[in-house]
């Protein structure tokens, strides 16, 4: 019991949740004159626009944040949250845009189709706008010199099928015979090889 009025009881001490990288990432983004939020939210904006989605590039941050947090809850060591932020947000983008346009035949998993291989996906070699543009040159000119091979990748890549339901639409389609698995197999890797030699002079041509 206290002796006094005057008398308080020892505050508790005050609990801070220490920060992640993201809260750090995220704070030293939104500080005012940090070069940081610069870069990070011109990549932002750049993602918005080229997805033509309905949201502000403050949203997307936002959204990329929420993920990076989920992410270290699941054990994830993440070395560059800045830069992880932006690849997140491009996939968040992407897959915005696939719910929203699924069978179009320049949609972003074409960039998929030309660099399957390129570590955890397109903002490893960077996020231009004139990249897309190639990528939408590249398939006219697929689409014009050999429609077979186009329609094979927008099947595969765009809509997503299986082998087996590309065969039975190719045999309906035609009225022939199930091609081979083997050969369609070869004629993808062909026409996926030959844009992405399309697509790289057309981004040297620039």
């Amino acid at each position: 019991m206290a002796n006094s009025h005057g008398d308080r009881e020892p505050p508790f001490p005050e609990f801070v949740e220490p920060q992640d990288c993201f809260d750090q990432a995220l704070e030293a983004i939104l500080s005012p004159d940090n070069p940081a939020a610069y870069s990070v939210f011109t990549a932002m904006e750049r993602i918005v626009r080229q997805f033509k989605l309905d949201i502000e590039a403050h949203g997307l941050l936002f959204d990329a944040y929420l993920c990076g947090k989920k992410a270290l809850q699941q054990g994830k060591v993440i070395h560059n949250p800045q830069a992880w932020l932006k690849g997140t947000a491009f996939n968040l983008a992407r897959e915005k845009y696939r719910k929203r346009k699924k069978t179009c035949a320049y949609a972003p998993e074409l960039m998929d189709a030309l660099f399957p291989d390129e570590g955890d996906g397109p903002m490893d070699y960077a996020i231009l706008e004139e990249e897309l543009q190639a990528v939408v040159r590249a398939v006219c000119q697929l689409q014009t010199e050999n429609p077979e091979v186009f329609q094979l990748i927008h099947q595969k890549v765009v809509e997503e099928l299986s082998w087996r339901e590309i065969q039975a639409r190719y045999a309906q389609e035609t009225g022939q015979d199930e091609v081979n698995e083997t050969a369609l197999r070869q004629r993808f890797s062909r026409g996926r090889r030959y844009l992405r030699t399309i697509f790289h002079e057309g981004m040297m041509a620039q």
